[in-house]
C-alpha cells in the first residue's frame, strides 16, 4: 500500500527479470488468485486495470465479479477506437454497465504558444461517445509532469494543487466515475463473487 492505496499485481508476485508466459487457462486462474486471495479488507472502491480488447480475461472478470461498471480508456485515432466499440458490446452483451469513456493522450500544450495541439486526432473519443451515446468522463492531455512524477513513484495528483495541468484532469475524472457510479443501473445476475467496495473494470 501506498498513499493509502492498495494494489496487487503479478508483477508483485514474480521476480522482475521475468515474464509471465502462460496460456489461457491459467491467465484465468490468476485473475481470480489476485481479486479473491488478496486481502483487500474494506475498500472505498476497487478499480481492475485490463487491457485493450474483449478476450478471456475480460470475460472472466465479468462472469465472476459484481461489477460497478467500465470505464473505457482509448487514445483518439481511428484503430484504436476500433476496440472501444468492440469493448462497449462486450460489456453490454455481459449486462455491465459502461460508465464512459475517457480520452487518453488527448492532446499537447506548447509551453511557448499555449495552445492544444492535437497529436493523434481531434475529438475521436467524444464522436463515438455521442455516436453510441455513452458519457465522455474527460480527457488525459500529454504533460511532462505526469511523466517525471509516475517515473519518482508520486502521483501528479498529490503534489498539492489540484488545478495543476498534470492533476486536474485526474480529479475531474474522479468525480465524475463516483457520480456515473451513484446513477448506473445494478448489475443482475451470472455474477459470482461480491467485492469489498464499488468494482470499476477499466479496459
Amino acid at each position: 500500500m501506498n498513499f493509502g492505496v492498495k494494489v496487487m499485481s503479478m508483477g508483485l508476485v514474480v521476480p522482475q527479470d521475468e515474464a509471465v508466459a502462460v496460456r489461457g487457462p491459467m491467465v484465468n486462474k490468476y485473475i481470480r488468485a489476485l481479486l479473491f486471495q488478496t486481502d483487500w479488507d474494506e475498500l472505498d472502491y476497487l478499480l481492475i486495470d485490463m487491457p485493450p480488447g474483449t478476450n478471456d480475461v475480460h470475460l472472466t472478470v465479468t462472469q465472476e465479479v459484481l461489477l460497478s461498471g467500465a470505464v473505457i480508456v482509448s487514445t483518439p485515432q481511428k484503430v484504436a477506437l476500433t476496440d472501444v466499440r468492440r469493448g462497449i458490446d462486450m460489456f453490454t452483451a455481459v449486462n455491465t454497465p459502461v460508465l464512459g469513456l475517457v480520452e487518453n493522450m488527448s492532446y499537447f500544450v506548447c509551453n511557448e504558444c499555449t495552445a492544444r495541439h492535437y497529436l493523434y486526432g481531434k475529438d475521436g473519443v467524444k464522436k463515438v461517445a455521442e455516436e453510441l451515446e455513452v458519457p465522455l468522463l474527460g480527457e488525459i492531455p500529454f504533460v511532462q509532469r505526469i511523466m517525471q512524477d509516475t517515473d519518482d513513484g508520486v502521483p501528479p495528483a498529490l503534489r498539492g494543487d489540484r488545478e495543476l495541468p498534470a492533476a486536474k484532469p485526474y480529479y475531474d475524472l474522479a468525480e465524475r466515475i463516483v457520480e456515473a457510479i451513484d446513477t448506473a443501473s445494478p448489475v443482475k445476475g451470472g455474477k459470482t463473487h461480491q467485492t469489498h467496495g464499488p468494482t470499476i473494470s477499466f479496459e
